[in-house]
């Protein structure tokens, strides 16, 4: 199974891709709506941050974090960068976002073989 990198960064690299292939209808060649209105003004903003926006930026463009966010899904805390490991991401597959300290964590206890677990 593969392991992937990734950061607040990279997500904010790829955000104004994800936002177009998200709101842009393309049976109808027409960008879709969401509570706030439409989405084509976001995506404009999100263009013009340029190749390597800060995530803080998306942020702020698009409103909230949630674009840019990563949790590390055994310790549940924001992280700024990690991997995933499983199956290919999906929304059914089997994959889990680690940070360091919790990847950490777990090389010593594969290495302590399970010795100080409670």
């Amino acid at each position: 199974m593969p392991i992937y990198y990734e950061s607040r960064k990279t997500l904010a690299t790829q955000a104004a891709a994800r936002w177009r292939n998200t709101y842009f209808v393309r049976n109808g060649e027409e960008w879709g709506n969401t509570k706030n209105g439409n989405t084509h003004p976001v995506y404009i903003k999100l263009l013009k941050l340029g190749k390597n926006p800060n995530p803080d930026d998306v942020d702020e463009v698009i409103g909230n974090e949630s674009w840019t966010r990563l949790t590390c899904d055994n310790c549940n805390k924001e992280i700024n960068e990690g991997v995933w490991i499983g199956e290919h991401l999906d929304y059914e597959s089997r994959t889990t976002m680690a940070c360091v300290k919790c990847l950490q964590e777990g090389i010593n206890t594969i290495t302590n073989k399970g010795e100080n677990n409670e």
